[in-house]
């Protein structure tokens, strides 16, 4: 079942923050999301592509669904004619794939590049220096089927808060000089970090989207 008051308060803290709440939809009850949206939400994400798929042909048509899981590039073209954002691009090669079905589709697909912050090596994401190289090169000037819209990255699963708001302050410090140095990235308007357990830190330094699912679906 949802957690109104739970809902309630995050909506409210998000918006302070001039953050917006995401609610991931992984492994939740139909019924649940459909109370969400009778109560106005229409910010939605899902990591499963097929998951994704038959959440939007069951539910509202003016969700905004944002794909926010690891992406197989066979996978693109299901999604590439109508998703609001892919917040998991992981790679170069992944990059250029959704670029080549936005191009299909006469499409300019909002995309977040992802950014591995967190120490386990089970998260995924460009490491810095990789994505830099990238950029330095001007790997991504020639994708116009690409709005290169943010950046997202996940912090390591600890109960080391410090460490965590380190790892959500590099990435924002990282996203203020990709914004201000790189004309592909001069329109980046989101910053997807901090989900369930690390919300708070992840505002604390400057989220401007939480991935939020399982706290707001406990009784």
């Amino acid at each position: 079942m949802v957690n109104m008051n739970q809902y309630l308060k995050l909506s409210e803290l998000a918006k302070r923050h001039d953050a917006r709440l995401l609610v991931v939809t992984k492994y939740q009850k139909q019924n649940d999301l459909l109370e969400l949206c009778e109560a106005g939400h229409r910010l939605f994400g899902e990591n499963r592509v097929d998951a994704l798929l038959e959440r939007k042909e069951t539910l509202p048509e003016d969700i905004e669904w944002h794909m926010i899981g690891s992406l197989q590039k066979n996978k693109v073209k299901q999604l590439a004619h109508w998703v609001a954002c892919i917040q998991s691009v992981d790679s170069f090669e992944l990059a250029a794939k959704i670029h080549e079905h936005a191009s299909i589709n006469n499409r300019e697909i909002p995309v977040l590049l992802e950014v591995k912050i967190a120490a386990e090596d089970s998260k995924h994401g460009f490491v810095e220096s990789e994505l830099l190289e990238l950029l330095d090169k001007g790997k991504f000037d020639h994708f116009p089927g690409l709005r290169l819209s943010g950046l997202m990255g996940m912090a390591t699963f600890t109960e080391n808060r410090k460490q965590i708001s380190s790892e959500f302050s590099r990435l924002r410090q990282l996203y203020a000089f990709l914004n201000k140095n790189y004309n592909c990235c001069s329109n980046f308007d989101t910053l997807s970090m901090g989900m369930s357990g690390d919300y708070e830190l992840a505002l604390e330094q400057g989220s401007t989207m939480l991935r939020i699912g399982s706290i707001l679906f406990q009784s």
